[in-house]
């Protein structure tokens, strides 16, 4: 089937980032921590909610009763998005909207952007389903917003993969692989094996319808490697029915049949009425390449009660289009016409020229915004780099202000040593100076006191030479006394 998805890829993204656990195992009653036995009761009840939907929702209720009862808003959270898991499994639509609706706005409330970004996804799934491209196109783009807003590449991945669905079923496959680009990118960036191996399976897709099937057999064999590696059964029994529909087209029907006997065998274990419908609808179509018509009605035919039960609108779609084809091929052009009329009552309210032109503008709208966004994120960024400018500035001229200060004050600091030294060496020069004149004056003043010493000397010398010439005065007095006498 060219615009059947085999694996529910809203299914998938709704359980991005749960914690699964044994809970059959846990004796939940005897957790005493109320917040902690509610979390217990909400993994009980995901463990259960693809294969026993009587126990997942009994699980789920218990979880939202203790919740309640303690006004624990997470718990109300998850309760909530575990009821709207089971209904749409169930096929109950409308009441997983709702319950989905109920968690979003509690997520919404706290504030809590990542959960709400998650619950836009769920919502975005059941649209899908319901074929309301519009309105799942519209939930894609809030919830890409979101996580671009948060940060959050592995949501902004498989958002990218989801809408790429929407694109790919209008027979866009420009834009949806676009948009599986991106999620590949950003898949191999973080190292997430499962985003990777929803980007192989609708890359897939895009070469089936291409006729490219070596290409499309080669992605979904890399993609079935994955999931056995990741112990992820219902993600290959998903690839086990894409290989078994390339193999057919290619025409190894034999493998096709094996193939797609596998892929029912496991889903069937796993308790999916969506994807056991999928799968008839598949093998009906390798019947009738085949020309075996007889078998392909008969799978028709089963995959259709199936899908009425679910309200799985696309896949109605599609069967009422094979039936169609398979009633003219018995000749009956009434059956045929009949077949024929309802299906195009189904495309026309799913798919038609005014829905391809709604998911148009709600991708531009996105892309409107997105640019706004940069926009003013830019904006916002120059402010920044300009309040940012303004400071480095304004610190470079603190700087320069200080280094201009510490070079003024180093150059007074070297004039005054300048002065200092000169001062220092000219008062050095000066003592220099009296201490040589001094030691001058002292000079003379030792020679002049030499030569004094030596003119004293010569004047005692003298005097006693005249001394020892001239008669002593007592001996004159003695002559003058002898004369008077005489």
């Amino acid at each position: 089937m060219k615009k059947i998805f085999l694996f529910s890829f809203a299914i998938f993204l709704s359980t991005l980032g749960k914690a699964t656990t044994d809970s059959t195992s846990l004796r939940i009653n005897s957790i005493k921590d109320d917040t902690l036995r509610a979390m217990a009761w909400y993994r009980a009840g995901f463990k259960y909610a693809y294969s026993d939907t009587t126990k997942a929702g009994k699980y789920s209720r218990e979880c939202f009763s203790l919740s309640q009862k303690v006004k624990f808003t997470n718990g109300l959270i998850a309760s909530y998005h575990l009821m709207g898991e089971i209904a749409e499994k169930s096929g109950n639509y409308d009441l997983a909207i709702d319950y989905y609706n109920k968690s979003l706005d509690i997520c919404l409330s706290i504030k809590d952007k990542k959960s709400a970004a998650k619950r836009y996804n769920n919502l975005a799934g059941v649209y899908h389903s319901k074929g309301d491209y519009k309105t799942c196109t519209s939930y894609y783009m809030k919830c890409i917003k979101i996580f671009e807003e948060i940060g959050n590449k592995q949501g902004m991945a498989y958002a990218y993969i989801g809408l790429s669905n929407i694109f790919s079923e209008q027979g866009n496959e420009e834009k949806a692989l676009e948009y599986i680009s991106k999620g590949l990118i950003i898949s191999e960036e973080i190292n997430d094996s499962l985003g990777i191996a929803s980007a192989l399976n609708n890359q897939g897709i895009i070469f089936g319808n291409r006729g490219e099937y070596k290409k499309q057999i080669a992605n979904y064999t890399k993609a079935l490697e994955i999931k056995s590696r990741l112990g992820d059964k219902r993600g290959v029994a998903g690839n086990y029915s894409r290989l078994a529909e390339a193999h057919g087209k290619s025409g190894e029907n034999k493998k096709a049949h094996e193939l797609f006997a596998l892929s029912l065998e496991l889903f069937e274990e796993l308790g999916d009425k969506e994807n056991i419908a999928v799968g008839y609808a598949n093998i009906g179509e390798q019947y009738y390449n085949e020309g075996n018509y007889g078998k392909a009605k008969e799978n028709y035919l089963k995959s259709l009660e199936l899908a009425k039960q679910l309200k799985y609108i696309l896949l109605i779609q599609h069967v009422y289009q094979s039936l169609a084809k398979t009633f003219e091929k018995y000749n009956d052009y009434k059956g045929a016409y009949e077949y024929h009329l309802l299906y195009t009552q189904v495309k026309d309210s799913v798919l038609n020229g005014e829905s391809s032109k709604q998911v148009a503008e709600m991708e531009t709208k996105y892309q409107t915004e997105k640019k706004a966004l940069q926009i003013i994120n830019l904006k916002n960024e120059k402010a920044l780099q300009q309040s940012e400018i303004e400071k480095q500035s304004a610190e470079v001229k603190r700087q320069n202000i200080q280094k201009l200060a510490f070079a003024g004050g180093f150059v007074l600091m070297l004039i005054l040593a300048f002065v200092v030294y000169r001062g220092y060496t000219h008062k050095k020069k000066s003592n220099e100076i009296i201490t040589a004149q001094k030691q001058e004056v002292e000079l003379q003043r030792d020679i002049i006191e030499e030569k004094q010493k030596e003119i004293i000397d010569s004047i005692y010398y003298a005097r006693r030479i005249q001394k020892s010439l001239l008669p002593t005065e007592k001996y004159i007095q003695k002559v003058f006394t002898r004369m008077k006498k005489s």
